[in-house]
């Protein structure tokens, strides 16, 4: 799975502002392995403790809490499924993780990549990500995660930003190769020799699973 999205920047302002609910045909899947075909509204934002959904259009609002659930889909009106996760969360492996996140899945394979952010989903734009800074207080910014087959928690792994003032982002990049993509040491060395930085997150894990695609069919090559 390789999903298209979108980054947006987004002024912070003093007051919040408010987006209609909108639902989307999809599915939830349950902690128990059931899963349950309705219209979905996604989360707005990782940290939403609940999921509101209904069986049909005039159906009545239901809402089922986060601790029920592992997996969102929905389908956008142009056949695009867009997955988002509910895990745990660290900031790395020594870390105690946090309660479970709600993540936008992008890339799928031996490593999932996520994004931790503020989502915006529609037909016409697909999946957003938002990023809400004050100017001259902040700068905008999206947190990566991944999560590595057979874990069960996606630990931080990277950061970008579109402005230049933001700094150390390679750095932060580097050191988690080192810990997280080990298993392919030229990819490794790439990213420190800056071929790759922190603004092709997307490419990286896309070329280590597909080195460890190729480790797992042919083991001792």
């Amino acid at each position: 799975m390789h999903l298209k999205f979108n980054l947006l920047l987004v002024f912070t302002l003093l007051g919040a502002a408010v987006s209609a609910q909108s639902f989307f045909p999809g599915s939830l899947t349950f902690t128990n392995g059931t899963i349950r075909k309705c219209l979905v509204s996604p989360p707005a934002d990782y940290a939403k403790k609940e999921i509101i959904c209904k069986q049909k259009v005039n159906s009545p609002k239901e809402e089922i809490p986060n601790d029920s659930l592992s997996l969102l889909s929905i389908t956008l009106a142009n056949g695009e499924i867009i997955d988002f996760e509910c895990i745990p969360i660290a900031f790395n492996e020594n870390k105690k993780p946090s309660k479970k996140n709600w993540l936008l899945v992008l890339e799928t394979g031996y490593a999932t990549l996520y994004m931790r952010s503020v989502y915006e989903i529609s037909d016409k734009h697909g999946a957003s990500v938002v990023s809400k800074y004050t100017i001259e207080r902040s700068a905008p910014s999206f947190a990566y995660y991944i999560k590595k087959k057979d874990k069960k928690v996606a630990v931080y792994f990277a950061e970008t930003s579109s402005t230049v003032t933001y700094v150390g982002l390679n750095s932060v990049l580097k050191k988690s190769a080192e810990t997280y993509l080990n298993e392919d040491p030229e990819l490794v060395t790439q990213i420190h020799d800056k071929k790759y930085t922190h603004r092709d997150v997307f490419q990286i894990i896309r070329i280590y699973n597909e080195f460890m695609l190729k480790k797992l069919e042919n083991p001792g090559h």
